[in-house]
């Protein structure tokens, strides 16, 4: 997920009846494209062999699990919960049956099976719901120990193709079918369950032969109580708030920024591919602008973009820039230092002309200019004369040069004009090493160092000049300069943790986490680390997935990234939905990210509004239906400083509270608690710190992007 893209995540938490939820329920799962169990048990299942997601009776895709009728079956870990029935036993669940060649016409609603030994046993399975129908008759099994014939399975003939709302109760004495809340058949029945320790099967029953089923399932619930028929028609007519939103999300590689090849206008760009986040299968990614990885981007930006599409056409798309940066500065040759004899001791100086030197760059031209000495073709006098060039290309990079002009008599001339012994030397650094072990050969044995590194030494980052220097007859000496360029061409060594995973707390939606620096060296040094995408450690992340990037640069300019993902969960939540939406009203113009929903039985409400977690200076503004009822505050901790505001909902609409951030705080992001209290409490709040809030919710928001709670109340 890269820093371009916003996104926002709303959970919505269980509908079922109060009743259901309170009264029995052991597993639950809504099937949306994974096999979570929601009832607060911990029976999550594993998928095994032809099961897929697949669309459910709303037409979202995701919202169900398809199986083939060969192999296919979740299996769920035996648990405390699932050995629960004793002698009550509920199963609802929304079916959809496929014919299965396979099956030659028999139908088999395999439902569940709590025993995966194949002989069977008073206690193997404990429990099985399946339901088997042929052309001539059909049977309905609940254990080893009751199957029996339901003697109008013409009319309760289950069709291909088409939902069904199915549910089979225990209640100690007789056992009961249900088909759209409506009650099918009945036979009496009294006898317990035999615990075992065996998987619960979802799909599969295999004591004695094995059956799977062939279709889809939506809705599983088990209950190890016995349903009323008002409840099964009260699921079966309410159960349809919980449909499965498709969302997918492309998160490019973060933006790249590089220096020029040596000597190029370009630089050779490796990157990955864009990651695409799918809570529907899988989903191919690829990429539709720009130069392919590997290639040369020329100096300046470029954009890199990627798409990836949904089953059902959504497409998204997410760019990264590479920007290429020319830090190479022009190449300019000055001439060597020269010395002029006076031959008349009486004139003012030599007249001496010389060549101005040449200015080249790797990409664009170098203006030159001479900062420093006389123009050529003027009268040099007696002593040293520097003269200094410089060239600037269009990057700004600049690179000086000079020589010197020795004006002397000939009796006190010590130096004369050098020659170039050799070209300069530009050498990249020695893998790991800051400098680089250089050679180089004089012809001319004659000349001794006088300054410098001597050859087959090491030298280091950075330029190093080497002067050498002969004696000639008399008191003349012969000097020869030349540079050795060792650069640095070596990118840091980073490396980030590996992914972590954390749970929210309760109903949260956002959980602190705390995770490591990145390891960092380098061949010379690490000048600077810094955060590029994400939140620093401590912070608060909102649930869905957040990459963290770090980028490591050397003092060079050198620079490199690691990246890893804090995946924030709360089982509690329904499924996850992208909501986001840019309000139109002229007093908000950020983008919302709305929370759960609340409801009141009061319409009468008073807020207690403080900092959760740690005091770092987040500043908010408070909308309530369109009215500021906070305006641009800072948040302080409970204890320090309490905002208390009493509202009055309007009475069966959704009333909008909205928190809108000013800045992050000194921790991303801005985070704010609200206690919700029944009744108008303003005038004596301080009273509210020792009674228990009817309901808690704490909202995250950005500069942009603002929390929104939609509130209800019941009272008429």
């Amino acid at each position: 997920m890269n820093s371009n893209r916003s996104f926002l995540l709303v959970f919505i938490f269980l509908t079922f009846s109060c009743l259901a939820q309170g009264q029995g329920l052991i597993a639950y799962y809504p099937f949306d494209n994974n096999t979570a169990d929601f009832s607060g048990n911990n029976n999550d299942g594993t998928f095994h062999g032809g099961v897929k997601a697949t669309t459910d009776r709303f037409g979202k895709p995701c919202g169900a699990i398809q199986f083939n009728g060969k192999d296919g079956y979740i299996s769920v870990p035996n648990s405390t919960s699932l050995q629960s029935p004793k002698n009550s036993l509920s199963v609802s669940v929304w079916f959809k049956l496929d014919s299965a060649p396979s099956q030659r016409g028999n139908r088999w609603l395999s439902i569940l099976c709590k025993g995966s030994e194949r002989e069977e046993q008073y206690y193997n399975p404990q429990y099985r719901i399946q339901v088997y129908q042929s052309p001539i008759q059909s049977t309905v099994s609940l254990s080893t120990d009751f199957t029996e014939y339901d003697t109008n399975f013409v009319a309760n003939a289950f069709p291909y193709g088409q939902w069904l709302f199915y549910v089979l109760v225990y209640d100690g004495q007789n056992v009961t079918s249900f088909v759209n809340g409506n009650k099918i058949w009945e036979f009496p029945y009294a006898n317990i369950f035999f615990k075992n320790d065996n998987p619960l099967d979802i799909g599969r029953d295999m004591p004695g032969n094995i059956e799977y089923f062939c279709g889809a399932l939506d809705e599983l619930r088990i209950f190890n109580t016995a349903l009323t028929q008002d409840e099964i028609r009260n699921l079966f007519t309410k159960d349809i708030a919980s449909a499965a939103i498709e969302t997918i999300d492309l998160t490019c590689p973060i933006d790249i920024i590089v220096p020029n090849d040596i000597g190029k206008c370009s630089a050779k760009v490796n990157f990955n591919k864009a990651a695409v986040d799918y809570n529907c299968g899988n989903a191919n990614v690829k990429q539709i602008g720009g130069l392919t990885s590997g290639s040369s981007f020329p100096i300046g930006v470029s954009k890199i973009s990627f798409e990836t599409k949904s089953r059902t056409g959504v497409t998204k798309v997410c760019d990264v820039n590479v920007t290429v940066l020319d830090q190479e500065p022009p190449v300019i040759d000055c001439l060597r230092d020269t010395v002029l004899i006076m031959n008349d001791k009486s004139s003012k100086g030599v007249v001496f002309n010389y060549k101005t030197p040449l200015a080249k760059d790797n990409c664009s031209h170098a203006s030159l200019s001479k900062s420093e000495g006389l123009p050529s073709g003027s009268t040099f006098p007696e002593g040293k004369n520097t003269i200094r060039f410089i060239a600037v290309d269009e990057a700004n990079n600049k690179k000086e040069c000079a020589f010197n002009v020795y004006v002397t008599s000939s009796e006190n001339a010590t130096i004369i004009s050098s020659k170039s012994c050799l070209q300069d030397i530009v050498k990249s650094n020695d893998p790991l090493q800051c400098g680089a072990i250089v050679n180089y050969e004089v012809l001319d044995n004659k000349y001794t160092m006088v300054e410098g590194i001597a050859s087959g030494r090491f030298f280091p980052v950075g330029l190093t000049t080497i002067k050498l220097q002969k004696k000639l007859s008399g008191n003349l000496t012969e000097e020869c300069m030349f540079t050795v360029d060792v650069r640095d061409n070596e990118k840091p060594y980073i490396h980030c943790q590996e992914d972590i995973n954390i749970e929210a707390i309760g109903t949260e939606t956002s959980a602190i986490v705390n995770y490591l620096l990145p390891e960092t060296s380098d061949n010379c040094k690490v000048d600077s680390l810094y955060i590029t995408h994400g939140f620093i450690s401590g912070s608060r992340f909102p649930l869905g997935t957040t990459p963290v990037s770090y980028r490591a640069i050397d003092a060079t300019g050198n620079s490199a990234e690691c990246s890893f993902n804090v995946r924030v969960i709360n089982k509690n939540a329904r499924v996850a939905i992208n909501t986001e939406k840019t309000l139109t009203k002229p007093y908000l113009p950020d983008k919302v990210v709305y929370t759960p929903d609340l409801k009141f039985k009061k319409c009468m409400l008073t807020l207690l509004l403080y900092d959760d977690g740690q005091e770092d200076n987040d500043t908010v503004s408070v909308y309530f239906n369109g009215d500021e009822i906070v305006s641009r505050e800072m948040i302080r901790l409970r204890d320090h400083h309490i905002i208390v505001r009493s509202v009055s909902l309007v009475s069966g609409k959704r009333n909008d509270f909205i928190v809108r951030a000013w800045n992050n705080g000194s921790i991303s992001p801005n985070t704010i608690k609200i206690e919700f209290y029944e009744g108008n409490h303003n005038d004596n709040a301080l009273r509210l710190r020792k009674q228990k809030p009817a309901r808690v919710r704490v909202l995250h928001s950005h500069p942009g992007v603002a929390g929104a709670i939609s509130i209800q109340c019941s009272a008429r």
